[in-house]
C-alpha cells in the first residue's frame, strides 16, 4: 500500500530548520541590542542635560547656547526634583549612618534601612535575639545624641522560630539643623 499524503503545503527540507532558527535567534538579538543602545544614549543625553541644569543654577560661568536649550527643554519637575536630589545628598549621612553602626552590637543585626524623602526620618528594620537585647540597641540610640527622636513602631516574635528572634521596626528622627 501506498503513503498517502493529504498535506498539500510546501514544507523546507529539514536541513535548513536549524540555520534557519540560527538567523532568526542573531536578527532578535541584535535587535535587542540596538534597543538598549538607544535607551543608553537617551538616558545619557537626559543625564548630559540635568549636568548642563545644575552647572547653570549652581552659577558656574556664563550660559552656553547648548546649556540654554538644555534648560528649557527642562521641565518644572525635573528642576524640583534635582533641588530635592542635591538636598538629600547634602545631609550628613555617614554621621548618621555611623551613629547606628557604632551601637547596634553583636546581639542585633540590621535588615533594612530606609530613608524617608523630604523629612529627617529614617525607617529601620531588623532582628535581635532577645527583648533586653532590642531594648539595649532602642537605648543606646536614643543616649548616642545623634537621634533626638528614636521610636519603637513594632515587634514581634515568631513562636515557631527555635531562637524566638525579635523582629522590630523603629523610627529614627534627627535635627533639620545637623
Amino acid at each position: 500500500m501506498r503513503l498517502l499524503r493529504l498535506d498539500h503545503g510546501h514544507h523546507a527540507p529539514r536541513w535548513l530548520r536549524a540555520p534557519a532558527l540560527a538567523l532568526a535567534a542573531a536578527l532578535l538579538a541584535c535587535a535587542a541590542q540596538g534597543l538598549y543602545a538607544f535607551r543608553l544614549a537617551e538616558s545619557a543625553l537626559q543625564l548630559q542635560q540635568l549636568e548642563e541644569a545644575r552647572l547653570q543654577v549652581a552659577g558656574h560661568g556664563a550660559p552656553k547656547q547648548g546649556q540654554e536649550r538644555a534648560r528649557k527643554r527642562l521641565a518644572p519637575s525635573d528642576e524640583t526634583l534635582a533641588a530635592q536630589l542635591r538636598a538629600e545628598l547634602a545631609k550628613p549621612w555617614e554621621r548618621l549612618f555611623s551613629a547606628i553602626e557604632d551601637n547596634t552590637g553583636p546581639d542585633v543585626s540590621l535588615l533594612s534601612l530606609t530613608p524617608t524623602p523630604g523629612r529627617p526620618q529614617l525607617q529601620l528594620g531588623g532582628e535581635a535575639r532577645s527583648m533586653a537585647a532590642l531594648l539595649a540597641f532602642l537605648k543606646r540610640l536614643q543616649e548616642s545624641g545623634a537621634y533626638p527622636g528614636v521610636y519603637l513602631r513594632e515587634h514581634h516574635v515568631d513562636p515557631a522560630d527555635p531562637r524566638q528572634a525579635v523582629r522590630f521596626s523603629m523610627e529614627l528622627r534627627w535635627e533639620r539643623s545637623i
